[in-house]
């Protein structure tokens, strides 16, 4: 019958072999996943020979078995501390040392075929062929627990400096060394007839898997990927170690063809996972490039709109002073016009007019990009704003002889004060009677003012019998530099940002604005709601 202790040799063995392979593929380059490769392969070297020295069935072969497994023993400290050293790119302070370490290991691995490191083996209880330790085998045990000190002390003079992901590594190797040298030191009291048996054998994976989570910790390596690399390995290595503890030819045979079937599998199982590993590792590059790029695209949006707002700034003035000395001049107030500059004057200050609404939409937009919109919120009635606003167009109305029928219809009985900054909106209100006006060449504008006493809340309605708008424009109609594709054709000197001003402005207000639409042609309803006690 195997014992429970042949079992936790065979399952180190496979979790060692299996989690080294899996470090050293994931970067076959990275000289730190190659000494976890090397030092796996010391772990299973000494985990494969522990299960045949436990199943052996006479001293001869346990002896054999004894003195196999302490050729990966002596080898599993220097190859940890050479992936220590590497860990912690500590490697060129301490060659000398390493060098020193691995001349010892082989001086021991000469003397382990010699009575100097395992006299014998002898029945103790639980284990009919315990070995026994020879002269040698002493400093053996001291290098295993300086070298695992000294590593400890490394990793906790880094842990100090360290931060973020670099310190959450090394703390888990930190912990996988500290638990994999107090269960594989259990292994050395029998051997001084310290009756302490090996039950730390169990935990020497925790050991492994840990400091394998820590290596892998910049890549997409989770537990899911992880638990099936560790099926397909353990199957093919189970079946391995089931063919050859055959008895029998027709037995052999039996388990040759599951062996067979079973690698296929494991193999291709593996492979998919690797290949899933890679996809994943350039999903994350990508990732981590877009977000690279997007930190550049904040960059370069904040500079365009420093820019935007400095020539903006640079450009207002002139074109204000445009549109104030034309507006005058036309006025008489430097005598009179003669009829024939009337016209060119007229549009003259027309296009000085646009220019600066345009360049106010541009500067209102930086603001609103940097945070640095200023609103002198006081208390305000709005029925005044509307009223006044509605009266300026009226007169617009006549200027331009578009002949539209515009109404307004106020709530009777109802206070219409309210929270807010007066001119910003004023702008609201301004940009969506301007908006009717351009896109409605015939027919209504109809404004509404209402309030919701129990909602708190004050009703603007503005509603045109104009071009109208499909669905898409009205999902996008607030975006900056988006306009309805009728609306373009219909005016063609617009950019697209009026309206998302004034949603910013209403936003800042904690208010709400929405258009609705029955379709192109059938005109076009926008709605504003304001909180009559804005905090």
């Amino acid at each position: 019958m195997i014992s429970s202790y042949a079992y936790s040799g065979l399952i180190n063995a496979i979790v060692s072999l299996l989690f080294g392979l899996i470090v050293y593929f994931g970067n076959k380059k990275a000289e730190l996943n190659k000494k976890f490769l090397i030092m796996c392969s010391s772990v299973f070297a000494w985990s494969i020979a522990y299960f045949f020295w436990q199943i052996s069935d006479n001293a001869e072969t346990a002896l054999f078995w004894s003195k196999a497994l302490m050729v990966g023993a002596i080898f599993i400290p220097v190859t940890y501390f050479h992936f220590v050293l590497v860990f912690l790119n500590k490697l060129k302070e301490n060659r000398k040392l390493l060098i020193f370490i691995y001349i010892l290991s082989f001086i021991f691995l000469f003397l382990d075929f010699t009575p100097l490191f395992v006299k014998n083996v002898e029945a103790i209880p639980i284990f009919p062929y315990w070995p026994k330790a020879g002269i040698a085998y002493g400093p053996f045990v001291f290098m295993f627990v300086v070298l695992g000190i000294y590593c400890w002390y490394l990793m906790f003079k880094s842990l100090k400096k360290s931060t973020g992901t670099e310190k959450l590594q090394i703390k888990y190797v930190f912990i996988g060394t500290l638990i994999g040298y107090s269960v594989g030191i259990t292994n050395y009291f029998l051997w001084y007839n310290i009756m302490i048996p090996p039950v730390g054998n169990w935990l020497v994976p925790v050991y492994i898997v840990s400091i394998a989570y820590a290596v892998l910790k910049h890549h997409l390596m989770n537990v899911k990927v992880i638990a099936a690399e560790l099926v397909g390995g353990a199957l093919i290595l189970v079946f391995l170690f089931n063919l050859f503890l055959s008895q029998t030819s027709g037995e052999f045979l039996t388990n040759l063809i599951l062996f067979i079937f079973v690698f296929i599998f494991g193999v291709l199982l593996i492979r998919s996972v690797l290949q899933e590993v890679k996809t994943r590792e350039e999903m994350q590059k990508l990732a981590e490039d877009l977000e690279i790029a997007n930190e550049k695209l904040k960059e370069l949006d904040k500079a365009k709109s420093d820019f935007v707002s400095i020539a903006s700034h640079q450009l207002l003035t002139p074109m204000t002073a445009i549109k104030g000395y034309s507006s005058m001049t036309l006025e008489g107030s430097y005598g009179e016009v003669p009829e024939k500059m009337k016209s060119v004057l007229e549009k003259i200050f027309q296009s000085s007019n646009r220019l600066v609404s345009l360049i106010a939409d541009f500067l209102n937009l930086s603001r609103i990009e940097r945070g640095k919109m200023e609103y002198n919120f006081q208390k305000v009635d709005l029925k005044e704003i509307v009223k006044g606003l509605m009266e300026e167009f009226k007169i617009i109305n006549v200027e331009k002889k578009k002949n539209l029928d515009l109404s307004l219809s106020i709530e009777a009985g109802k206070d219409f004060n309210l929270i807010a900054d007066p001119d910003k909106i004023r702008q609201v209100i301004y940009n969506l009677f301007d908006n009717a006006m351009k896109y409605t060449h015939k027919g209504f504008i109809k404004t509404a003012l209402s309030r919701e006493i129990e909602k708190g809340i004050i009703k603007l309605r503005v509603q045109d019998s104009g071009i109208g708008m499909d669905r898409e424009a009205l999902e996008k109609i607030f975006q900056k530099f988006t306009r309805a594709e009728n609306g373009s054709k219909a005016y063609v000197e617009g950019v697209g940002l009026g309206l998302y001003v004034a949603g910013e402005i209403v936003k800042a207000h904690q208010g709400k604005i929405w258009a609705e639409s029955e379709g192109e042609g059938k005109g076009s309803t926008f709605y504003v709601e304001l909180p009559v006690n804005f905090k």
